[in-house]
């Protein structure tokens, strides 16, 4: 693996010492890199001193608290102070120039964020590309630049996926743990993590694949409760004056049951949401406010035919549309009641009074 470019300017060591990289030179015999640094502390004492490292041991990652981090962070928001330069001048060396940040290895190219079809293959992405997309968020931190990802939606989701593994390996995954620190956090081979393991070879591969299975499953079961989060804040669906659903016609229910193929959720006539039938799919009203959102806006002469039915009236009292079921509906449930109500008083003060429909006195 390549390793990260190494600069001239201010550095913080994972414990908190600051020190300031000089430059980088070459052994003569081995042609090994070492960082030329000093420390970078306000201390008077021992501040003059200069110190190299190997650049393999200055780009390596240290665990702390259980998590792997930069032996040595760069701190970009410090500038090079004449005073340093001066100094540094003095003891022999050039002159320190800043250079912009870039990247030789293939490691931070570009990243495809959630693209796989299956959640096994979501999973393993993951897993696989852990201890890349850690560094890549610390350096994207670091640097307030994308690297590796075009745009904040990949970060968001790559920050995402970060937490929830780390999140699932303390609770859910806790008996993974270990292996997946060894495979993944350290980036061991199969058969280095059976070595420190102590475990065989063969026994590392069919626990590895059992926690894609199982972390699979927890990403499943992470994305339905979002869909559900996501339908809950979606408004009711609409419904006709009366508070009936609207009702398709022969020709709407087959024109619907095609869209409903095109449905995210539908999978097979079954809703991966609600994992069992589209109700959509097999019932002749509109039920389904995901459907009725999301997917039938797509064909928006069919979506006016079905909130505009063809049998809509209005009623002669209130002036609400009402669905009817014969020619000779004319109110609406609310304003029939009344209507015949007052029919029925009518006809008794006329029963009452004794005169007939004509005007006659009955005998």
């Amino acid at each position: 693996m390549a390793l990260k470019r190494v600069f001239a300017g201010f550095y913080t060591r994972y414990d908190g010492k600051p020190i300031f990289v000089v430059r980088v030179l070459k052994d003569i015999d081995t042609g090994e890199s070492i960082v030329v640094c000093k420390d970078a502390s306000f201390a008077k004492e021992d501040n003059e001193h200069y110190y190299l490292i190997r650049y393999a041991s200055f780009c390596e990652q240290v665990e702390v608290d259980g998590v792997l981090r930069d032996k040595y962070v760069r701190q970009t928001q410090r500038e090079i102070d004449e005073g340093t330069v001066r100094e540094v001048y003095e003891y022999g060396f050039s002159e320190s120039k800043s250079k912009p940040f870039t990247y030789v290895d293939d490691e931070y190219a570009e990243r495809a964020i959630r693209c796989s079809r299956t959640y096994y293959e979501y999973a393993k992405d993951i897993c696989e590309n852990y201890r890349m997309d850690l560094r890549r968020y610390k350096l994207i931190r670091e640097r307030k630049q994308y690297i590796g990802i075009s745009n904040r939606e990949a970060y968001q989701a790559m920050c995402e996926d970060l937490a929830f593994a780390q999140q699932s390996l303390k609770t859910v995954l806790n008996d993974y743990a270990n292996l997946f620190r060894k495979r993944f956090s350290e980036g061991l081979s199969i058969r280095k993590a059976a070595d420190a393991m102590q475990q065989n070879r063969g026994v590392v591969e069919r626990r590895q694949a059992a926690l894609y299975r199982a972390f699979a499953q927890l990403l499943q079961t992470q994305n339905s409760s979002q869909r559900r989060a996501k339908m809950h804040r979606l408004d009711p669906i609409e419904r006709l004056p009366d508070g009936s659903l609207f009702r398709l016609t022969p020709g709407q229910l087959r024109s619907v049951r095609g869209l409903t193929k095109r449905c995210c959720n539908f999978s097979g006539g079954e809703c991966l949401l609600l994992d069992g039938v589209c109700p959509q799919h097999i019932s002749r009203s509109l039920l389904c406010r995901w459907f009725r959102r999301a997917v039938l806006p797509q064909q928006p002469k069919r979506e006016q035919s079905i909130r505009s039915p063809k049998k809509l009236r209005r009623c002669a009292v209130c002036g609400r549309g009402i669905l009817t079921r014969s020619g000779r509906a004319k109110y609406c449930r609310d304003c029939a009641k009344e209507v015949h109500r007052q029919q029925k008083a009518k006809s008794a003060r006329k029963r009452r009074s004794g005169v007939d429909n004509s005007g006659s006195k009955s005998p």
